[in-house]
Order: structure tokens, then sequence, then C-alpha cells
């Protein structure tokens, strides 16, 4: 099935509409909620009760950390904001940099994933993100000890390590996990110093004019919460929002049948599932959509019977049962 066999030329022009105005929403909303994080614990210094707004922190810079990458995915299909240099110009800025990913990397990568959903990667071909999930489901022994790891920080060194190589241009963009270095020319010190200085600006910068912000406002060490948030509670968040989108699932070429959308709850768009990401068969289904028209797109699609012989999880609840369950 096809977006045209369900959708009308109308509807398809209205679902695919972009807005700068919405675009610049999505990224003012995301940065006044890490602002609004660093305030509520700059406004709370009372021992012992101040672990409480730092645990909200912690949890709001993760999922903020993952709706930064969400848009650098929706500016990948150009279709954060309408006007191409903007989309590229935000994205690049005030999306990637601040999360450590390259909006042109992930773009070539991501469209890879999207031809060959659910098929075993081989050399060019095949989908680059399947070892996410083709080993679910596990054990529930399993899914805890990954969690914990994740929680605890042990995963992150990994991630970025791998992504400062990609970023430098040292091994093959890949959020996967594979590890495929590239050649590189003879450099002597400066050489390397030229090298990390030129690819790793954009986030250098960004981490230290926030940092300068948080410190102006004489509250430095709040900086140590978004280093944290993104080796613990971005890494358990993503791991679940991956495991929903396409783990226990057919691997089959059919995105009707490959692809998950979770119902969710408040909460949990302020967790797992910023951006409308959770709607991740409707993305699949017509890719350009922006974020935010996602929500109507899935209720058309279920009124029209689309989604009556898909997948559609209600709450993460059910994926982490859906993952600890055996085929």
């Amino acid at each position: 099935m096809k977006p045209k066999d369900i959708l009308s030329a109308d509807e398809m022009a209205r679902f695919l509409k972009k807005s700068d105005f919405r675009g610049f929403i999505e990224v003012a909303t995301s940065w006044g909620l890490i602002a609004a994080s660093f305030a509520i614990v700059a406004l709370w210094p009372h021992l012992p009760t101040i672990f409480v707004p730092i645990i909200v922190a912690l949890v709001v810079l993760g999922n903020r950390h993952l709706a930064l990458a969400i848009l650098v995915h929706d500016a990948c299909h150009h279709a954060l904001f309408k006007t191409k240099w903007l989309n590229e110009f935000m994205a690049k800025w005030f999306c990637a940099a601040p999360v450590l990913q390259d909006l042109e990397g992930y773009r070539k990568y991501h469209l890879q994933h999207h031809k060959y959903t659910g098929e075993d990667y081989q050399g060019d071909k095949g989908d680059p993100d399947i070892i996410l999930t083709r080993n679910y489901p596990i054990s529930k022994k399993s899914l805890r000890k990954w969690l914990f790891k994740d929680l605890s920080g042990r995963s992150a060194p990994r991630l970025y390590l791998g992504l400062i190589a990609m970023n430098l241009g040292l091994m093959r963009f890949d959020l996967s996990g594979r590890i495929q270095m590239l050649k590189q020319p003879r450099r002597n010190f400066f050489g390397w110093m030229y090298l990390v200085t030129t690819k790793l600006f954009p986030f250098l910068l960004v981490q230290a004019l926030l940092f300068t912000a948080l410190y102006l406002v004489g509250q430095p060490w709040l900086y140590l919460l978004w280093i944290a948030s993104g080796f613990t509670t971005f890494q358990f968040f993503t791991r679940i929002r991956s495991i929903a989108e396409h783990g226990m699932l057919p691997r089959v070429s059919n995105m009707l049948q490959n692809t998950r959308t979770t119902e969710v709850s408040w909460w949990e768009r302020l967790t797992f599932a910023p951006c409308h990401v959770n709607y991740h068969l409707e993305h699949h289904f017509l890719m350009a959509v922006p974020s935010y028209r996602l929500p109507e797109l899935h209720r058309i699609m279920k009124e029209r019977g689309v989604l009556d012989n898909s997948s559609v999880a209600h709450g993460y609840g059910e994926i982490l049962r859906l993952a600890t369950t055996k085929a």
C-alpha cells in the first residue's frame, strides 16, 4: 500500500506542507525545556531536597537530548523548516551540534535505513539499523543489564567516541555500533589539531556557549547536568525508543508490518517520545511529513483501516513486555 492509495492529492499536499514558524516552535520548545531544567535546579538550592529537581532535570534533559537528535532526523528529511537554508542551518547549529551529530552524515545513513528497513546489512545494502533490534526478544535479565548500563553511564563512552571518530572522518558514519575505520593520510601534531578544531568546531562552540551562559548566571556547575543526562537518561530513553520502532517485528519489506507505532501518554512524551517520534509507522509510510502532522496522519490511517493489521502498541510498558517475551 502506498500513500496515494489512501490519501487524496489535496490531503497529501496538506500533510507534506512545511512551516518555518512551526520549525522555530519545535526548536524553541526543546531549548525552552532545557533552560527550564537548569532553572528548576538553580532555584531550589536546599539540601537534601535538591536531589528531587536534579532527578527531574536529568529526565527532562535526557529527553531533550533525544528531541534534538529527532529534530536532526526531521531535518535530514527536509521536514523541519520550509526554507531549505533554514532547515540546514538550524539543524546543524541548534540541533546536531549540541548532541555531537552531523546532519549530512546522518542523512545518508538514515535514508539507507528507509530503503532497506528490516533487511540484513551487507556492505552498502541492507538496513544499517538492523543490529539495534534483530536480537529481540531477550530475557528479562539481559534487558535489565542493558538498561542498567545505560542509566549508569557505561553505554555512552562507546557512542560518543564513535561520534567523534565519525565527525573527524576516521570512521564510517554508522550509529548501529559497527566499526569501519577509514584510511587516513599521515598527519603531524599540528595536522591533527587542525582536523579536530575544524571538524568538531560546531560542537565545541555550542558547548562553550552553553557553559558560558550558565557561568554568566552564576551557575556553571549546572553544565554537569547536561553532560550527565547525555551519558545516562538519554541512552536509556534511546534504547527503549529504538526497540519500539522495529523490534520484535517480521523481517519483511512491507512497512506496515516491519514498523511499529506506539500510542503514548503525556509523561511518555517527556521521556521516550518527544517530537511525536512514537508515530514511527506513519513516518515510514510518508517520511517527508513534518513531525507535528504525524498525529493527524495516524488518525486518518486508523480511521481508514490502514493500521488494522499493523503493530500499534499502547505505551512503552507493552514494548518492554514484548521485548522480554519469547516469540
